[in-house]
């Protein structure tokens, strides 16, 4: 009878930890606001400088690749200085080709404080043996959607309501394979700084480790494409309330008619826990106890790993919706004025 208790204990025990990293509490916008808001995102920096200047083929260890990079470096440092560290995790892994070195970019708003979301994307490219492949969609939108919301949102994020939940945002190297997709040729940079950020590291926060920081991890890839049949799945329940939450705002937005050329729910309703199992860059924090909303569509974009994944290959008014969606998820969970 005593060892059952016991058990039980440590199970409430569990459950409890686990509730208190996922659960969180959202401010709601009312429809005022959430139409304001809305009415003043736009796209043109996004269209005009942040995504030309990624869309590059972008081979790690490559003159482009270190151009695109210090392209991103360099707009990252247009954040306020006092209140962000951005820093560089730069390491050498074993390749098909070689040894080849990679840099995964990190940047904390407030580093001390002990909780913080996660917004991820990867900015390589990958190898093509002919051709020069851009990646589009693949994943120079989603980086370039992710710089514009951080500079855009700047001001708001440091005079947050919610003090102790601060925005970490990765932008990894290396998560497309050089050959064939194996555990070894394949997210070089997510893997590496998984196993950096499980241990005592830069990234800790009053004795805890980075990873043990995170409240969530939301990762954005094959964003923006033309094809008008992609959804998003929730497939991790960890990640859910983080999931519903997305598909409740980008539901407002559309009866709210703020969102353009907008005529399907793609944060779809009904769960698929177990299924589209994509491997990607949130693995290897998945791995290690990391909640997980995964943001990418099913199916994947026609242009997937193909040539023509590129600036044709971006619809402008899906990009403007997704920026809308997670501009007022931010405002939402970060309680901004």
């Amino acid at each position: 009878m005593s060892n059952k208790l016991s058990f039980l204990s440590l199970l409430c025990l569990v459950a409890a930890v686990l509730s208190q990293r996922t659960t969180h509490h959202y401010v709601t916008l009312t429809s005022k606001k959430t139409k304001t808001i809305s009415s003043c995102c736009d796209i043109e920096n996004i269209k005009t400088y942040d995504f030309p200047n990624i869309l590059k083929e972008r081979v790690p260890d490559t003159p482009t690749h270190a151009t695109v990079k210090e392209y991103i470096l360099s707009r990252l440092h247009q954040l306020n200085q006092s209140r962000w560290s951005i820093t560089t995790d730069v390491f050498t892994d074993q390749t098909p080709f070689g040894p080849k070195s990679f840099t995964n970019i990190i940047a904390t708003l407030d580093p001390h404080v002990p909780k913080r979301l996660v917004l991820a994307a990867h900015y390589d490219s990958k190898y093509f043996k002919t051709g020069v492949f851009l990646g589009a969609t693949d994943s120079a939108l989603p980086v370039a959607l992710i710089l514009d919301i951080l500079l855009t949102l700047d001001d708001k994020l440091q005079s947050r309501e919610l003090q102790d939940h601060s925005l970490q945002v990765i932008l990894f190297d290396g998560e497309e394979a050089f050959k064939t997709w194996t555990d070894t040729d394949s997210l070089y940079g997510s893997r590496h700084l998984a196993e950096l950020m499980n241990s005592p590291s830069p990234y800790d926060v009053e004795g805890r480790t980075g990873i043990e920081a995170m409240e969530a991890f939301i990762l954005l890839d094959l964003l923006g494409s033309v094809d008008p049949h992609a959804l998003f799945y929730d497939t991790y329940p960890a990640g859910s309330k983080i999931f519903e939450r997305l598909r409740k705002i980008e539901k407002k937005l559309h009866q709210e008619k703020q969102l353009v050329e907008h005529t399907r729910q793609h944060f779809v309703e009904q769960a698929a826990h177990g299924y589209y199992k994509i491997q990607d860059d949130h693995i290897p924090f998945l791995n290690k106890g990391v909640p997980i909303v995964h943001v990418i569509p099913v199916p994947f974009p026609s242009q997937w790993h193909k040539l023509s994944d590129n600036a044709n290959a971006i619809n402008w008014n899906n990009v403007l919706n997704l920026k809308k969606i997670f501009t007022l998820f931010l405002y939402e969970y970060f309680h901004l004025r």
